[in-house]
This record gives C-alpha cells, sequence and structure tokens, in this order.
C-alpha cells in the first residue's frame, strides 16, 4: 500500500504554482514594457537619423554658397581694381574657390551622413531587442504555467485514487 499524499504538500505545490504564474505574468509585463520602450527608442533613433541626414545636406548648402558668396566677392574687388574678370587667371582663382568650397561642402555631408548611419544602426539594434522581448512576450504564460501545474494536477489525481 502506497502512503498517502499530505494535502500541505499539495496546498504547498499549488502555492509554489501559483507564485510562478505570478512570476510569469510580471515577466511578460515587463516585456511588454521593454517592447514599447524599443520601440520608442528605434524612432527616436531614426528621427535623429533624418535630422542629421538634413543638417548634413543644410551645412553643406551653406559651405558652397559661402563658396558663391567668395567668389563673388573675389570678382568685385577685381573688378574694382580694374582687372578683367572674364581673364582666365580670375577664372580659375573663382574656379578655384567654388571647387573648394564644394569639397568642404562634401566633407561636411560626408560627416554628418556617418552620424545618420551610427543613429540608423541604432535604431536597428533597438529593433532588434524589441524583437527578442516580442518572443519573449509571446511566449505564451498559460504553457508555461500548466506546465507547472501538470505536476501539481498528477499528484492530487493520485491523492484522489488513493482515498478512493
Amino acid at each position: 500500500m502506497c502512503t498517502p499524499i499530505d494535502p500541505f504538500t499539495v496546498a504547498q505545490k499549488a502555492v509554489t504554482s501559483a507564485q510562478g504564474i505570478y512570476t510569469m505574468m510580471e515577466n511578460k509585463q515587463n516585456a511588454k514594457y521593454r517592447i514599447q520602450a524599443s520601440i520608442s527608442n528605434a524612432q527616436n533613433a531614426a528621427n535623429e537619423a533624418l535630422r542629421q541626414r538634413q543638417l548634413g545636406i543644410e551645412n553643406a548648402r551653406k559651405e558652397k554658397l559661402e563658396g558663391m558668396k567668395e567668389s563673388g566677392k573675389l570678382a568685385a574687388k577685381n573688378a574694382s581694381n580694374g582687372f578683367d574678370i572674364y581673364s582666365d587667371t580670375n577664372n580659375y582663382n573663382m574656379q578655384s574657390i567654388t571647387d573648394s568650397a564644394n569639397a568642404q561642402a562634401q566633407e561636411v555631408d560626408k560627416k554628418y551622413n556617418r552620424v545618420a548611419d551610427d543613429y540608423y544602426n541604432r535604431a536597428n539594434e533597438y529593433l532588434r531587442g524589441a524583437n527578442q522581448y516580442r518572443k519573449q512576450y509571446n511566449s505564451s504564460v498559460w504553457d508555461e504555467a500548466f506546465a507547472v501545474l501538470g505536476s501539481t494536477n498528477n499528484v492530487a489525481k493520485n491523492w484522489y485514487s488513493k482515498k478512493e
């Protein structure tokens, strides 16, 4: 004859199972919060990347305008001093100033694009994190809970069957 199962053991197992379910539900809520935070961080990083790209475009445009302004100042200065502004030397000097400004504008644009790319990479990292949290969130709490309760159910069945 088998020894009867202590009701205290069954109750203890049930309480432990309930605590496990509560912990799993808390973990699920925590995963949900982390999903939302990761998505929000990804959106913020993507927005900052777009802002950096726009700043790069604007600052590159300013560099080009500064070059055109300097070229125009040189032409005005040479004209006021009586030089032919359409001579090859003056054209070469103005073109040199414009080319230099364009090169600086490209460097400025590249710098901002690198920063923007870093923000895009961060956004992708946040999204990968959100996907990991989503996997945690989608793992069924009840599947895990019933796995724990399954052993309690077996204990209860054995206890009742031996009582008869």
